[in-house]
């Protein structure tokens, strides 16, 4: 809630704040889905797993865990190739 003036309650900052420390999304899940198949990520190595990463995101590897990068594994991004319902 905003009081008179545009300063926020405790109730409206608390929300504020939770909303900020919203997690990433799974990147292992997520380039599945934009990969449209399966990995067998158990039978990968450190090295393997970034390659299928940097090729699903078309992204370098540091730029996925960069929150000023527009990174689609964060909530209020969404990545390029991003596959949509229905396709």
């Amino acid at each position: 809630m905003v009081k008179a003036g545009g300063t926020k309650t405790g109730k409206a900052k608390g929300k504020e704040q939770a909303l900020s420390r919203v997690g990433m999304r799974n990147p292992n899940a997520l380039a599945e889905i934009y990969l449209r198949r399966k990995i067998n990520w158990k039978g990968m190595n450190h090295k393997g797993i970034k390659e299928v990463l940097e090729m699903a995101f078309q992204r370098d590897f540091g730029d996925l865990f960069d929150t000023s990068s527009g990174s689609p594994l964060y909530a209020k991004s969404i990545g390029p190739g991003a596959p949509r319902r229905g396709r």
